[in-house]
């Protein structure tokens, strides 16, 4: 359960980089994580 979880958060995770990733290169703006 704990370990579904994760990998859901993590694709979540992933998600959210690639879309502030593309957000970025559309519109260059400088991204601090």
């Amino acid at each position: 359960m704990e370990f579904q979880f994760n990998v859901q958060f993590n694709q979540q995770t992933a998600l959210k980089k690639q879309a502030l990733l593309m957000l970025s290169i559309k519109d260059p703006i400088i991204i601090q994580y």
